[in-house]
């Protein structure tokens, strides 16, 4: 129940967090089906092959979230296989979320996070 136009996940940074680890956590399982699947066919379907590079580029700015948030140099992404996209969504993600992420970094996860539910 809604108490007015103020309440809602989105403005308590607490509720954020915990919404965008739950949307991180089923990203990744939802890229665990989708992500081989989407690369078997990249070579010969341009929506499957748009959604690989989505995520990859995806990766590439959750990693430089958190290296901003460290006040360090972006280390370059790792392209590993299809079947590693996953794994690799959940600890960049979980890097730029972590330690007590300002409110800025959890919408910039926020944002990074919905341009690869909709590519998949």
């Amino acid at each position: 129940m809604s108490t007015g136009p103020t309440a809602g996940p989105g403005t308590d940074p607490a509720g954020t967090l915990r919404a965008t680890g739950r949307e991180l956590e089923r990203l990744a399982d939802r890229l665990r089906t989708l992500g081989p699947r989407h690369a078997a066919r990249a070579a010969t379907d341009r929506r499957s092959a748009a959604a690989v590079l989505a995520v990859r580029q995806a990766l590439d700015e959750l990693a430089d979230v958190a290296a901003r948030a460290e006040d360090r140099r972006t280390p370059p992404v790792p392209e590993l296989a299809a079947h590693a996209l996953a794994d690799q969504l959940l600890v960049l993600g979980r890097d730029a979320l972590a330690p007590d992420p300002s409110r800025e970094r959890v919408e910039s996860v926020r944002r990074v996070l919905t341009r690869v539910r909709r590519a998949l």
